[in-house]
């Protein structure tokens, strides 16, 4: 009886492991090729953390789910360990938080942003996170 029931479910099973369903993201500019082992796993969307959570979701893993998200339809996303939360093409660093966070952990770092959570508009380096939403 188990035996049909997890057969009946394999297609399935199967479907789902071919659709993009997490975003890897590595630390340095390794190309694609070598196998490495990622330095951050994310969902692909973070709606699939709220569908697949038992607790609360912490919104910070929320905020760099939804980055990491629309970057990287158009871009390659890097680890930035601890000089800013990621690395877009090599060139910019960026910083996920809410809007209380300083320029502290970035502020030696040229062409670094803050994408802040809860603020509407953009005050110098410090962009809303809301407005990556564009960039799909």
């Amino acid at each position: 009886m188990i035996f049909r029931t997890v057969a009946a479910w394999l297609p399935t099973v199967f479907f789902c492991l071919a659709l993009t369903v997490v975003n890897y993201v590595i630390e340095n500019e390794l190309p694609q090729a070598f196998n490495v082992e990622p330095d951050k796993v994310y969902l692909e969307n973070p709606n699939l953390l709220y569908a697949l959570a038992n607790d609360s979701v912490q919104i910070g893993t929320v905020r760099e789910t939804f980055a990491v998200n629309q970057f990287s339809a158009g871009h390659r996303v890097e680890y930035g360990k601890d000089r800013g939360d990621f690395r877009i093409d090599g060139k910019w660093t960026f910083e996920v938080d809410g809007k209380k966070k300083g320029f502290k952990q970035i502020a030696d770092i040229p062409d670094s942003f803050i994408l802040a959570d809860d603020i509407e508009m953009p005050c110098r380096n410090k962009l809303p996170l809301w407005m990556i939403g564009f960039m799909y």
